[in-house]
């Protein structure tokens, strides 16, 4: 009979490990731990013999493979990830990493430009997130939406909302904020009332305010 269990350790140096009775074993690499184990065990040698608790005495399991370092395309990643290039160039330019697939820390509402397909548009980034699409701000992959204006690789609602660039260390950082609801025109005026302090400021579109900040 299987006892409840839960475990956390290390495998060849980098492998989380956490099992349940009867429901298996879950393998992390993320979980990156050093030193002997929590209950004193013999350490590398000993893990390099371990294997899932609930498994059947004498049966080998096999142990899942690291990400790769790096990815040309999300096809090179674990079923839980995707590919995500800091150029945001779809991988025509730098590599990739292997990034998990999650909508916890991912932003929207606004719509996002991603690389499948040569340019898939997605409601939102949490969207292209777990579609296991990155994105990508290349100008023409992505057919604007009706009534919605470019914003690097975001897409903004005319008329309400205005796109803010953000310079960055390696990349720029784009956002749609939305206008004071009580504010007319809009414009670059009204731009000053949600107090954001940024030098630019471009107007010229109506209803497609362009602000840029350091």
């Amino acid at each position: 009979m299987r006892r409840p269990i839960l475990a956390a350790g290390l495998v060849g140096g980098a492998l989380g490990v956490a099992c349940v009775g009867g429901g298996g074993c879950a393998y992390d690499w993320a979980l990156l731990t050093s030193g002997a184990d929590a209950d004193g065990g013999a350490g590398d040698d000993a893990r390099r013999d371990s294997r899932p608790i609930d498994a059947p005495l004498g049966e080998d399991s096999p142990i899942p493979p690291p990400p790769p370092a790096t990815c040309k395309s999300t096809s090179d990643c674990p079923a839980d990830r995707y590919c995500a290039f800091a150029d945001r160039a779809c991988g025509t330019g730098q590599l990739g990493q292997c990034v998990i697939a999650s909508k916890v820390g991912c932003t929207g509402p606004d719509g996002v430009c991603g690389c499948a397909s040569g340019g898939t548009f997605y409601k939102s980034h949490c969207d292209a997130t777990t579609a296991r699409d990155d994105v990508t701000e290349a100008l023409g992959k992505c057919t604007t939406p009706p009534m919605m204006f470019p914003c690097g690789y975001r897409f903004c609602v005319e008329n309400k909302q205005f796109c803010v660039t953000r310079s960055g260390a390696a990349q720029p950082d784009y956002e749609c904020i939305s206008f004071d609801a009580t504010c007319t025109p809009l414009d670059c005026t009204c731009v000053t009332v949600t107090k954001l302090a940024c030098p630019t400021c471009d107007d010229a579109k109506v209803g497609q305010v362009m602000v840029k900040c350091p």
